[in-house]
């Protein structure tokens, strides 16, 4: 059970299984060494962290961060775990969805959260604001996420991500004599933030299909940029996909990309980014009829089918969504994986 991986080192857990008030976040981070410390900041002038007994977290046990959480019956009652960011605007601190304002402070629309105690965990805090990135155990209530476990800041060089875990995915395309990072054009350029700016030049064409970084088989040469602050972000291969590859498509993608390029013609059966586009369309459209009260907080497309990212993902709302769109066309993606 995930619920386990938490495992507090003070405070007290009543017969139920559910944490007591005054253990609800009784943790604060450890640092390296193992000890709290009391002077962990990211803003200096205003950040704070209070020392209080330590928590231990089997992150190996942790679920990929990029895996989609699992299914559970609208009936499930147990616990939930989530990877999120906290933030307090000041009208009391709520739990984030995927999408968060790169503002400073930072911003979301996020849900109240019950038992949130800043005082016990690390955090930043500027102009009024409070936030930080946490694992959390608790119960979902449909409208409020209500703490049952304590709090802990991410560790981020201890989460995993879903390509760890499956097997290796292949390049689409013959291996350059020189191995695959041979093909590399700027190897300062490999980053997310090039990525985004590459893929701008594409996505917006009707005959694109898809786009993925998939890392070689190969040992990423010691030039090569990476930031390990860049989470679930790794240099690889630009792989493309389209119905149609026009002259001019890699120099485009190049001019803003250093890495490897694959450029791939689709099967003409795979969706274009338009059908994709409607079929988001259709989602948001039917949403209400699909998953009755369960809000859809963001939907995109990726590798040809829709993602619909939602608080709890059901297996009655996956199963009208395949009776109504056909299976494997759209994909139900819960923030709250179930802990029990």
């Amino acid at each position: 059970m995930l619920v386990a991986l938490v495992m507090t080192a003070g405070g007290c857990v009543n017969d139920s299984g559910s944490a007591s008030q005054s253990a609800i976040q009784g943790e604060s981070p450890p640092t390296e060494q193992g000890a709290a410390d009391p002077d962990l900041t990211t803003h200096a002038s205003t950040s704070t962290a209070t020392a209080v007994p330590t928590t231990v977290i089997d992150w190996e046990q942790l679920p990929p961060v990029n895996a989609p959480a699992g299914l559970v019956a609208e009936s499930y009652d147990g616990s939930f775990l989530a990877l999120s960011t906290v933030i307090d605007s000041g009208d009391g601190p709520r739990i984030c969805g995927p999408a968060i304002a790169d503002s400073d402070p930072p911003q979301c629309n996020g849900v109240p959260i019950e038992g949130w105690d800043w005082s016990n965990v690390a955090h930043d805090a500027q102009a009024g604001s409070r936030w930080g990135e946490y694992v959390v155990i608790g119960r979902w209530t449909g409208s409020t996420f209500v703490l049952t476990r304590p709090s802990h800041p991410i560790d981020w060089s201890q989460i995993r991500t879903l390509e760890q875990d499956d097997t290796p995915k292949e390049v689409p395309c013959p291996t350059p004599d020189g191995g695959w990072w041979s093909d590399t054009t700027d190897p300062e350029r490999v980053g997310s933030v090039d990525y985004n700016a590459a893929i701008d030049v594409v996505t917006t064409r009707p005959e694109f299909v898809s786009v993925d970084v998939v890392p070689p088989e190969e040992p990423r040469p010691a030039g090569i940029a990476f930031d390990p602050t860049d989470v679930g972000w790794e240099p690889g291969v630009l792989v493309v996909r389209m119905t149609e590859v026009a002259d001019g498509d890699e120099e485009a993608i190049r001019a803003d990309w250093g890495g490897p390029v694959c450029l791939v013609v689709a099967d003409a059966s795979e969706p274009s980014v338009d059908e994709l586009a409607q079929l988001e369309a259709d989602v948001v459209d039917l949403w209400d009829s699909i998953a009755p009260g369960e809000s859809l907080l963001a939907i995109g497309h990726v590798e040809g089918r829709v993602r619909v990212r939602v608080w709890v993902a059901t297996i009655e709302a996956q199963a009208r969504l395949d009776e109504q769109f056909g299976p494997e066309s759209v994909e139900l993606i819960g923030v709250f994986w179930p802990a029990d």
